[in-house]
Protein backbone atom coordinates (compact mmCIF):
# COMPACT_ATOMS: atom_id res chain seq x y z
CA UNK A 1 0.00 0.00 0.00
CA UNK A 2 1.19 3.42 -0.60
CA UNK A 3 -0.07 7.23 -0.99
CA UNK A 4 -1.40 6.24 -4.85
CA UNK A 5 -3.31 3.17 -3.49
CA UNK A 6 -4.95 6.01 -0.65
CA UNK A 7 -5.75 8.65 -3.21
CA UNK A 8 -7.46 6.12 -5.45
CA UNK A 9 -9.93 4.39 -3.08
CA UNK A 10 -10.60 8.06 -1.51
CA UNK A 11 -11.72 8.84 -5.24
CA UNK A 12 -13.22 6.20 -5.75
CA UNK A 13 -15.66 6.73 -2.37
CA UNK A 14 -16.21 10.03 -3.13
CA UNK A 15 -17.40 9.11 -6.34
CA UNK A 16 -19.13 6.19 -5.21
CA UNK A 17 -21.17 9.11 -2.25
CA UNK A 18 -22.19 11.63 -5.12
CA UNK A 19 -23.67 8.66 -7.05
CA UNK A 20 -25.88 7.71 -4.33
CA UNK A 21 -27.04 10.85 -3.07
CA UNK A 22 -28.13 11.79 -6.98
CA UNK A 23 -29.76 8.78 -6.97
CA UNK A 24 -31.35 9.57 -3.36
CA UNK A 25 -32.70 13.32 -4.90
CA UNK A 26 -33.86 11.21 -7.61
CA UNK A 27 -36.66 8.40 -6.42
CA UNK A 28 -37.33 10.21 -3.17
CA UNK A 29 -40.54 11.64 -4.94
CA UNK A 30 -41.44 8.13 -6.31
CA UNK A 31 -40.26 5.76 -3.13
CA UNK A 32 -39.09 8.25 0.19
CA UNK A 33 -37.74 4.38 1.59
CA UNK A 34 -35.39 4.14 -1.27
CA UNK A 35 -34.09 7.75 -1.18
CA UNK A 36 -33.56 6.97 2.29
CA UNK A 37 -31.24 4.13 1.70
CA UNK A 38 -29.45 5.78 -0.73
CA UNK A 39 -28.91 8.97 1.55
CA UNK A 40 -27.87 6.15 3.77
CA UNK A 41 -25.61 4.84 1.42
CA UNK A 42 -23.97 7.97 0.34
CA UNK A 43 -22.87 8.82 3.81
CA UNK A 44 -21.52 5.59 4.41
CA UNK A 45 -19.37 6.12 1.15
CA UNK A 46 -18.53 9.51 2.61
CA UNK A 47 -17.26 7.51 6.20
CA UNK A 48 -14.98 5.14 4.11
CA UNK A 49 -13.37 8.19 2.41
CA UNK A 50 -12.72 9.91 5.43
CA UNK A 51 -10.75 6.62 6.73
CA UNK A 52 -9.15 6.81 3.52
CA UNK A 53 -8.05 10.80 4.19
CA UNK A 54 -7.28 9.61 7.56
CA UNK A 55 -5.12 6.74 6.64
CA UNK A 56 -3.47 8.97 3.56
CA UNK A 57 -3.01 11.75 6.51
CA UNK A 58 -1.28 9.57 9.26
CA UNK A 59 0.82 7.66 6.02
CA UNK A 60 2.50 11.14 4.88
CA UNK A 61 3.13 12.29 8.29
CA UNK A 62 5.27 8.73 9.06
CA UNK A 63 7.41 9.13 5.90
CA UNK A 64 7.99 12.50 6.03
CA UNK A 65 9.54 12.51 9.55
CA UNK A 66 12.08 10.77 8.77
CA UNK A 67 13.21 12.80 5.79
CA UNK A 68 14.39 16.83 6.70
CA UNK A 69 12.66 17.29 3.39
CA UNK A 70 10.15 15.38 1.68
CA UNK A 71 10.82 13.14 -1.01
CA UNK A 72 9.81 14.49 -4.28
CA UNK A 73 7.03 11.84 -5.45
CA UNK A 74 5.07 12.45 -2.50
CA UNK A 75 4.50 16.15 -3.10
CA UNK A 76 3.38 14.81 -6.65
CA UNK A 77 -0.48 14.78 -7.30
Amino acid sequence: MNQLYLKEHLCEELEGAKEYIKRAIEIKAMDASWGKMFYEMSIQELSHADNFFKMAQDYYNKVTSVYKEAPDYLDER
